[in-house]
């Protein structure tokens, strides 16, 4: 058995946010759960790209949604860039000018 050398170092922001697409989307591309099985429908374009490395990024995610507006893809990176926005906001209203 071989000796591993070096553990590879931690996630990148890119790759952590792909593997959040890649999740959401086969949540959103889920039809049915059935007797504790998830059925999805086989012919997504983007699982295609997805399931043979075709697309390893977000970059090329984003693309695809550029070229292809009103797809799952698109619904799903809005509700992703919509949740990190929500992130963000002011609460406690510090940033707030008060009117006159």
């Amino acid at each position: 058995m071989e000796a591993i050398d070096e553990a590879p170092g931690p996630f990148t922001k890119e790759e952590v946010q792909f593997a959040t697409f890649v999740k959401k989307y086969e949540e959103a591309l889920s039809i049915k759960k059935f007797l504790g099985i998830t059925i999805f429908n086989p012919w997504s374009s983007m699982r295609w790209a997805i399931d043979s490395g075709k697309f390893t990024s977000l970059e090329q995610v984003k693309k695809y949604r550029a070229d292809y507006p009103g797809t799952r893809t698109e619904r799903v990176l809005e509700k992703m860039e919509k949740r990190r926005e929500s992130l963000h906001e002011d609460l406690d209203g510090v940033n707030q000018v008060k009117q006159v």
